[in-house]
């Protein structure tokens, strides 16, 4: 299983990878590099919080669900060979009440 966890800052937010339209804030996503050692299963990353807030949003006037001070996401893999790296990248957009920062993308591998 992987498990990825956010520490969001005080004051902002990121948002969920299942949002009703691209024409809103840019959902979190995970690119998982496909090799001989691990299989990335069919689905999204499960996200857990406590601090989650569906609903609304009149800065992009449409529903959202987002994330404030931390979120988990998790996704089922199957390691074929414990010998190998997974590689990849994950993107994601912050905002606070006024305004987002441009999309981020992290680079990262796991032994």
């Amino acid at each position: 299983m992987l498990t990825y966890t956010a520490t969001i800052e005080k004051g902002w937010s990121i948002y969920s990878q299942d949002l009703e339209s691209m024409d809103g804030p840019v959902p979190t996503s995970f690119t998982l590099e496909e090799n001989g050692n691990v299989k990335v299963l069919e689905g999204s990353f499960i996200e857990t919080s406590e601090h989650t807030y569906e609903g609304f949003d009149k800065m992009f006037d449409m529903n959202i669900k987002k994330y404030k001070e931390s979120v988990t996401f998790t996704k089922e893999i199957e390691i074929t060979n414990k010998e190998g790296v997974l590689k990849g990248y994950l993107e994601f957009m912050s905002c606070d009440f006024e305004k987002c920062l441009p999309p981020a993308f992290v680079d990262y591998e796991i032994d």
